[in-house]
């Protein structure tokens, strides 16, 4: 109530409403149990609303809830904006907390698109998305579609994942693999770019404003015998239509005393990141485009 008298005594300032956003509710398992911590929360939020007006404030706006809750939220009648936002999305651990749930309802639209870059282990193969690729504070990625079912992840370092077989078929080495996010927030916060895909088609590319600043700066090695190169590499990736630019910093180092020749190439991404892989049938240095993120405007079924 002191922040309600410090705004009347200022005659340049309004409240013009006031927010009571239960995040920890948001994921409590079972509707029963977050209905009674909303009931709970939204009385508090209607006492400071009716003491705030008793000192003469005059608002309308009452905002709160999220996904998790806004069926709950809603049925307080207390509040005129709902702030529900990842519902949009959809996530694995909203999904695993809301179950059948009415809450629930929401179908997933929000997916990391990866590629196996190995396929030689028996029981698993390796896919292009790691720790850099997700969120890491939910549970982990779930491999998505019938041609992965049954099928688990698990984070196998920063730039790779581990994804068990599926027991019904093979798995071809560049065959691409869907997940869902554990976590939509921090997952978007990864990527430049959405990818807006309606079926099998890529419709638009919507840039994520709100995204970490990528660094975008230059590597240099510096010592003897070392010479620096700069170019650009255009990458096309036919089966989407889309002409990539990656910046490649190419340092042809030579070691003096050995004569020894090593070549290095790092690829500085322009949205989604790029990887270097080494085809098996033929030996060859490739570069093939890394993880994306896809917005699905169809998803079908609930994962």
């Amino acid at each position: 109530m002191a922040v309600g008298a410090a705004i009347i005594a200022q005659p340049s300032l309004k409240l013009l409403g006031i927010q009571g956003y239960g995040g920890h509710w948001q994921h409590m398992a079972g509707a029963n149990e977050r209905t009674a911590a909303v009931a709970d929360g939204i009385g508090k939020l209607t006492e400071v609303a009716a003491a705030l007006r008793a000192q003469g404030h005059v608002f309308s706006l009452i905002t709160g809830g999220g996904t998790g809750t806004f069926s709950a939220d809603a049925a307080q009648g207390i509040l005129n904006e709902i702030q529900a936002g990842s519902y949009a999305f959809m996530d694995r651990e909203y999904r695993e907390a809301l179950g059948d749930d009415d809450d629930g309802a929401f179908e997933t639209s929000l997916m990391v698109q990866a590629r196996v870059i190995s396929a030689n282990a028996e029981r698993w193969v390796t896919v292009d998305a790691g720790l850099k690729a997700f969120a890491t504070d939910g549970p982990e990625p779930e491999p998505l579609g019938e041609a992965w079912a049954g099928s688990k992840y698990r984070f196998f370092g920063d730039e790779h994942g581990m994804v068990t077989r599926p027991r019904h078929r093979a798995v071809a080495r560049g065959e691409r693999v869907e997940f869902t996010a554990p976590h939509c927030d921090p997952t978007i916060d990864r990527y430049d770019l959405l990818h807006l895909v309606r079926g099998d088609v890529l419709v638009d590319l919507v840039r994520v404003e709100g995204a970490a600043p990528r660094s975008r700066g230059l590597f240099r090695l510096v010592g003897r015998g070392v010479l620096e190169g700069f170019l650009h590499l255009v990458l096309s990736d036919a089966g989407l239509g889309i002409t990539r630019l990656a910046e490649v910093l190419f340092l042809g180092a030579v070691a003096h005393h050995a004569g020894l020749g090593a070549v290095v190439l790092l690829l500085l991404g322009h949205g989604a990141p790029f990887g270097l892989s080494l085809p098996e049938e033929n030996g060859s240095l490739s570069v093939c485009s890394g993880q994306a993120l896809w917005v699905r405007s169809n998803p079908g079924v609930r994962p």
